[in-house]
């Protein structure tokens, strides 16, 4: 792995211009436009990326994802397609020579981001994978707690995603109930990311699921009153064994109306921590010692929660510049994916699944080396 060569800014291409693109070229050209420099965009359909492109004053408009790619100027990729064109997009990106940083899940399944990895290291190249949610005000409160020792050592854990889908709000959400979607893999990587950050590596899973409805009515401008037929469990539950001992539930849910149920928490031998939601980047972070009586608030009384959504690509930035592995590098997000289908294979063979990946041993702590 070699340090930047190019300058001290990162320069990158954005590939896919869906709902999620707008967050992450606002953040790039402003919040992050120190460490990153945005050339052009490319997309399937050619008017996005011209739009895009003309919006926020990026160099240069690209006809295709191979026009993109055959810029000498760009270091590395951001791919913000559909999560089953990632594999593809991604190898693409990597024979080419670029450097990775892909939304989550990282591929669609365990054996493509194996070889996915596989051919960055034979090019020599570094695949990161969203979400970057971790380098947050709220998860590295979490992490600094349990590094502190203040809970003791993690023996449990639970986690809940709980809503009832996304067709009410997303203008396309047909995707999330096709082959390869559901709650589990589209919003479990906040949730694992965090929770082994926090506890380690799984080493196995047991897992039920269920598919509730299967048709959902869109509710959301332009497809209001189309149909979607569901192909996908939509309400998932994962027990976790970690490394060392320690169990956790994970349930992932687009079948539940409301829920008053806590978004993340640890239990040490000395007591628990709350953490807020992980899909968000701030929030309150709560401890209870053994002897304490009501929970204790650590987060910073009034902080806003912005969309910082971008970080990860500074992270892998610097690790470019740096010669070492980015925190949120591809290993991670392997074992975040094969902890996933995991459970989904557990739920369908109905015995547990035993993980072969590990997670990096690179804390996802920013004050750590």
């Amino acid at each position: 792995m070699t340090k930047n060569s190019h300058g001290s800014r990162l320069t990158v291409g954005i590939i896919g211009i869906g709902n999620i693109s707008e967050t992450y070229l606002r953040n790039l050209t402003t919040l992050y436009a120190d460490s990153i420099d945005v050339r052009g965009c490319a997309d399937i359909v050619t008017g996005r990326s011209v739009e895009a492109a003309e919006r926020w004053k990026l160099p240069k408009t690209y006809t295709s994802v191979a026009d993109l790619l055959s810029d000498s100027a760009i270091e590395a990729v951001v791919v913000l397609t559909n999560p089953v064109s990632h594999f593809d997009v991604c190898l693409e990106a990597v024979r080419a020579g670029k450097h990775v940083y892909v939304e989550k899940p990282i591929c669609a399944t365990p054996t493509q981001a194996r070889a996915l990895l596989e051919q960055a290291q034979l090019f020599n190249v570094l695949v990161s994978s969203a979400p970057d949610t971790c380098f947050g005000s709220a998860q590295q409160l979490s992490l600094k707690v349990l590094k502190s020792g203040e809970i003791g050592k993690p023996v449990a854990g639970n986690a809940f995603m709980l809503c009832h889908g996304h067709e009410r709000w997303h203008p396309n959400p047909g995707f999330f109930y096709a082959a390869g979607a559901g709650p589990l893999m589209d919003m479990g990587p906040y949730y694992l990311t965090a929770m082994i950050g926090m506890m380690g590596s799984v080493v196995s899973v047991q897992g039920s699921a269920q598919k509730t409805f299967p048709q959902r009515e869109i509710q959301s401008l332009p497809l209001r009153g189309s149909s979607i037929e569901v192909e996908v469990p939509t309400h998932i539950v994962g027990v976790l064994t970690f490394e060392d001992g320690a169990l956790a539930t994970i349930v992932t849910s687009f079948d539940v109306w409301h829920s008053q149920t806590p978004h993340l928490e640890v239990h040490g031998t000395l007591g628990s921590i709350s953490v807020p939601d992980p899909n968000r980047f701030a929030g309150a972070v709560r401890v209870r010692r053994a002897a304490d009586e009501n929970w204790e608030e650590l987060s910073a009384l009034g902080e806003e929660e912005v969309d910082l959504r971008g970080l990860g690509v500074v992270d892998l930035a610097q690790a470019i510049r740096q010669g070492i592995a980015p925190r949120l590098g591809g290993e991670l997000g392997l074992h975040v994916l094969e902890v996933m289908a995991a459970i989904e294979k557990s739920a369908q063979l109905g015995s547990s699944v035993t993980i072969k990946s590990r997670a990096p041993e690179r804390s996802l702590l920013l004050s750590d080396a």
